[in-house]
């Protein structure tokens, strides 16, 4: 049988080590693509302004870069990689902002626990009813991980968008508060390329793609890529002309076998060195999931969590601005 990412073989560096829980944490494929002062209080530790909501505060360093995790095809296990990607760069001591834009909520759900109740999320943020500040929630897992969660209005937020005026923009400037108070804003995308996804990609610097091996997965690549040229075409960035740019492909749910080794090749003379990793189709991030923990805090020592701290690793190179040369694939 094929092996097509080391199955029997797989070096495993140090874990990551589980964040101890906390109580009571607050609201807080062939494809290529032309390239043309305050912060919140506890869980974070951050102090508050008078009237206890967050503000901004210029924290100095390197500029907050914006990555968005999509896919056109749902089932690809897209939230696992920004979730984890994620905890990952927190874990490393980087200040990371994970935006869920995708109304089935999963990461909300794998990163805080957050009241049923829970009015102030990524659909307020869009819609204007809601602040920044007041959207922004700890998690239990990293001091340096909060939390833009799907309230249950986010299902309706695309469709309450289309009449609106500066609709395809509205992520984007509600980031604009937040551009120094985190490293990373990592924006899990809803499958598909709902106006929820354009805003994301219009909002991104960079942008990650996940599929599986399954020929429709595969295909769906174009069409992602073509809606972040679109972004870049017709909602451009003065400061940044060539956002969003694509840092990699992620191929998830890799099984044994010859159809799967194909897949993998064929997505690798593709893209080249932006596939980023290739991860196994694996039990044990079910069992995370039911745990409500992501895969790399659950089951560092698994193949999927050594394959995502591989693609982790890689990422502050890719994404910083010195790393604006990361090749295409030819």
């Amino acid at each position: 049988m094929a092996d097509p990412i080391g199955w029997t073989a797989h070096p495993c560096d140090r874990p990551i080590e589980p964040a101890p829980d906390r109580k009571g944490c607050q609201p807080v494929w062939a494809i290529r693509s032309e390239e043309p002062d305050d912060r919140m209080a506890d869980p974070i530790g951050w102090p508050t302004r008078s009237d206890g909501r967050l503000s901004i505060k210029t924290l100095g360093g390197q500029a907050m870069q914006t990555l968005s995790i999509a896919c056109q095809k749902g089932g690809t296990g897209k939230t696992t990689v920004a979730v984890n990607i994620a905890v990952g760069l927190a874990k490393q001591g980087k200040r990371v902002l994970v935006l869920d834009a995708d109304p089935q909520g999963n990461a909300s759900a794998l990163l805080s626990p957050l009241p049923v109740d829970c009015q102030a999320g990524t659909a307020e943020l869009v819609l204007g009813r809601a602040a920044l500040a007041d959207c922004c929630h700890g998690s239990q897992h990293d001091p340096n991980l909060s939390l833009i969660p799907a309230t249950r209005t986010l299902a309706d937020a695309a469709v309450l968008l289309a009449g609106e005026l500066g609709r395809d923009l509205r992520i984007r400037n509600a980031l604009a508060d937040a551009v120094d108070g985190f490293d990373f804003v990592i924006i899990d995308c809803p499958p598909g390329r709902d106006l929820l996804t354009l805003n994301s990609m219009a909002a991104s610097d960079w942008f990650i793609l996940v599929t599986d091996p399954s020929p429709f997965g595969a295909s769906g690549l174009q069409g992602m890529i073509d809606l972040a040229d679109g972004a870049r075409r017709f909602l451009p960035r003065p400061d940044r002309p060539t956002a969003p740019r694509l840092a990699g492909v992620v191929l998830n749910r890799v099984q044994r076998g010859n159809i799967h080794a194909q897949a993998v090749e064929s997505i690798r003379a593709a893209f080249g060195s932006q596939l980023l990793g290739v991860l196994p189709h694996a039990i044990a991030v079910d069992a995370a999931h039911w745990q409500q923990k992501p895969i790399l805090l659950h089951e560092p020592d698994s193949l999927v969590s050594v394959g995502l701290r591989t693609i982790i690793q890689k990422l502050p190179g890719i994404l910083a601005p010195e790393g604006s040369n990361h090749e295409r694939a030819a």
